[in-house]
C-alpha cells in the first residue's frame, strides 16, 4: 500500500511572518485611525477653544463699548442739568425736579435735589443697552453768574439818590457785551398770534387811559409812551425804539421767564412801578420809579429811585426768547464730590 503525505511548503500553507501578520496589520491600521482621530479630536477642542476665546473676547469688547457710552450719556444728563436748573423754581421752592433726554443711541435720566442754600444733588443715569453708569454729584449753583439786579455794558451814572438792594449781594455788574440779547422777530410773531397786539406804526403809539389795561405779548415798531393811570398786568411790552412809563399804577410780567420791558431804544421809568425783568439797548433812566426785578441795559442811569430783586431768585432765571452768551452758562455751575456705581 503506497501513503501519500501532507506537503506543508510556505507557498500553500501560512503566509510569511507567521498566522498573526493579518491581524497586526489591522492592529496597525487601528492604531494610526486612532491617533489620526485623537488628533482630529485635539484639533476641534483647539478651534472650539480659540472661537471661544474670540467670541468672549468680542463680546468683552462690546460691553465696555456700551458702559463707555453708557458713561457719556451720564455726563451728558449733568451737563444738561445746568440748563435745566436756570429755568426751573428749585432754588426758591425746593420741589425736586427729574427730567431725561438722549444722547445717539444712549438714554439719560437726571434728578436734582435741594440740599442747602445754593447746593444741589444730582443722580444721572446713563443707559446704553445692558450697561448702565450712575454719577452722583453735588452742585454749587450760582444762577446769576453773570446777571445781577443792575448788569450794564458802558456807564452807570447816579444823578441823585438812588437805591440798589440785593439780599444775595449782588448789585451791580458791568457785562460788555451784553449776557443776553432779545429775539425781537420772536417776540414780533408772537404779538401777531393775538389780534390787536401788534402795532406797525413807527410814529409811536400812547396809552393814556385807565381803559387800556393790557395783559399778554405787545409788539411796536415804533415808540411807546404809557402814561397817567394805564396799567399792563402779566404782560410784555416790546418796542423797537424807545419806552416811557410815566405815573404808572402797575406793570408787571406773568412769570420770570418773560420779561415786563423790552426795547431796542431807551427807557424811561417815571414815577411807575415796575415788576420783572427789564431790558434796553440804550440808556436805562429811573427817576423816582420802583423796579423790583432786574435790569440789563447799555447804560443806566438812576435819579430817586429804587431798585431791587425783592429777595427772589426767580428774578434771575433765564427769559424766553434771549440769547445767551456762553460764559452765562460756563460759570454758572461748580460740580464737586464724585460717585460712581453700575
Amino acid at each position: 500500500m503506497r501513503m501519500t503525505g501532507l506537503r506543508l511548503s510556505g507557498t500553500d500553507s501560512f503566509p510569511r511572518g507567521g498566522p498573526w501578520r493579518p491581524l497586526r496589520r489591522r492592529r496597525d491600521q487601528a492604531v494610526v485611525l486612532y491617533v489620526a482621530l485623537v488628533g482630529a479630536l485635539v484639533g476641534l477642542t483647539t478651534a472650539l477653544a480659540l472661537c471661544e476665546v474670540v467670541v468672549k473676547t468680542h463680546a468683552s469688547v462690546e460691553k465696555r463699548m456700551r458702559k463707555s457710552a453708557s458713561f457719556a450719556a451720564a455726563i451728558a444728563g449733568l451737563e444738561q442739568a445746568k440748563l435745566v436748573l436756570a429755568n426751573s423754581s428749585i432754588p426758591t421752592d425746593h420741589i425736586p425736579i427729574a427730567f431725561s433726554g438722549a444722547l445717539a443711541n444712549e438714554d439719560y435720566s437726571v434728578t436734582v435735589d435741594w440740599l442747602t442754600a445754593n447746593q444741589f444733588s444730582l443722580v444721572s443715569t446713563g443707559v446704553r443697552g445692558d450697561a448702565q453708569t450712575v454719577l452722583s454729584r453735588t452742585m454749587t449753583y450760582d444762577r446769576y453768574a453773570d446777571l445781577r439786579v443792575v448788569t450794564y455794558g458802558r456807564t452807570y451814572k447816579t444823578m441823585g439818590p438812588i437805591t440798589v438792594i440785593s439780599i444775595f449781594g449782588h448789585g451791580v455788574n458791568q457785562v460788555d457785551p451784553l449776557p443776553e440779547t432779545p429775539d425781537y422777530n420772536w417776540w414780533r410773531n408772537e404779538a401777531k398770534k393775538t389780534p390787536g397786539h401788534y402795532y406797525s406804526t413807527t410814529s409811536g403809539t400812547t396809552f393814556n387811559k385807565a381803559k387800556d389795561a393790557l395783559s399778554g405779548i405787545y409788539f411796536f415798531e415804533g415808540d411807546v409812551h404809557i402814561l397817567l393811570h394805564a396799567s399792563l398786568w402779566k404782560g410784555t411790552i416790546v418796542s423797537m425804539g424807545n419806552i416811557e412809563v410815566n405815573n404808572l399804577e402797575k406793570v408787571a410780567s406773568p412769570s420770570p421767564t418773560q420779561p415786563v420791558l423790552v426795547a431796542k431804544g431807551n427807557i424811561d421809568l417815571r414815577e411807575g412801578d415796575v415788576d420783572g425783568a427789564v431790558f434796553c439797548e440804550g440808556e436805562f433812566r429811573i427817576a423816582n420809579g420802583k423796579l423790583t426785578g432786574r435790569i440789563t441795559c447799555g447804560d443806566f442811569k438812576g435819579n430817586n429811585g429804587l431798585v431791587s430783586d425783592g429777595g427772589n431768585l426767580a428774578y434771575y432765571t433765564l427769559l424766553n426768547g434771549f440769547s445767551y452768551a456762553s460764559a452765562t452758562y460756563i460759570h454758572r455751575c461748580v460740580y464737586s464730590g464724585w460717585a460712581e456705581s453700575e
